[in-house]
């Protein structure tokens, strides 16, 4: 995906616009580049088919195409949903721009789904189902690799959730990658990085993937949190910054979780995965 912040510095909304943008591929799930584009010169406008500043395209296409403007160095006024005008294109249109260009992913499972069963060998040489955590309220499920660099980031922050809950809420990673195409997935290799990193939660093989296929999960880190009854009630990611633990504003786990244990409904049910794909058997 290429996106193109184009701006006029005489114009103080570009920095806005490009936090704008942020915000809205880590809401999507997305992780992409943004290109700025300084225009100066009534030239580079003309070159750059630049009609005000912020310009914003994902591939090559406006956000909010407004055909009939010029090409010139101008502040640009872009309209809301609600009719509103605008010096930045609204959220929720940036959004569906990121969807228009980028496909977009099945959800998992529809919240208040049931969790499905399985029996998959642990890197403890045990073997788990369900039934083996049905003495917690809350169960965390989630899809998870060795090589992922997004796992890899988010791999700290998971043991101390794991660790901070530990004896109500039930962590369970699964790995489902093919490890034919990545033997750093392999079950061997599980078992290291488990031992390395002292992981306070089982961490299990799905070397058939049916469980991944089960679940209809997609992306490493995936996270599906469950209640008491064992319905879905939160999907998605741990929070909004998989690179910066310092810059984190939304703890969407860990906020459904307490949730969970205060007999509450999350507040937030459902936020795009951000990861690396599945890698799924040929």
């Amino acid at each position: 995906m290429r996106i193109e912040l184009l701006y006029y510095p005489e114009c103080p909304s570009h920095e806005r616009a490009l936090e704008l943008i942020r915000d809205a591929l880590a809401l999507e799930g997305i992780h992409a580049d943004i290109q700025l584009i300084r225009i100066d010169t009534q030239a580079q406008a003309e070159q750059h088919r630049f009609v005000g500043s912020p310009t914003i395209r994902i591939d090559g296409r406006e956000v909010q195409p407004q055909p009939h403007l010029p090409y010139r160095l101008t502040c640009r006024v872009f309209q809301h949903e609600d009719g509103r005008p605008s010096p930045l294109p609204s959220l929720t249109t940036l959004r569906a721009a990121l969807r228009n260009t980028f496909p977009e992913e099945v959800i998992a499972m529809e919240i208040g789904h049931s969790a499905y069963d399985f029996q998959l060998p642990g890197v403890d040489g045990k073997t788990y189902s369900l039934k083996d955590f049905a003495d917690k309220p809350v169960l965390v499920l989630f899809f998870w690799c060795n090589h992922c660099p997004y796992v890899k980031a988010y791999e700290d922050r998971v043991i101390q959730l794991a660790n901070e809950f530990k004896g109500r809420v039930a962590f369970v990673a699964i790995n489902s990658n093919d490890p034919t195409q990545y033997p750093e997935d392999s079950f061997e290799n599980m078992q290291r990085v488990a031992q390395e990193k002292n992981y306070p939660f089982p961490y299990l093989f799905d070397e058939t993937q049916s469980v991944a296929r089960a679940y209809k999960a997609s992306r490493t880190p995936e996270f599906f949190v469950f209640d008491e009854e064992r319905d879905l009630k939160y999907h998605g990611r741990l929070d909004d910054n998989w690179e910066h633990p310092n810059q984190v504003r939304h703890e969407y786990l860990r906020d459904a979780i307490r949730s969970l244990l205060e007999n509450d409904i999350p507040h937030v049910s459902h936020v795009p995965p951000v990861g690396c794909t599945i890698k799924w058997k040929h």
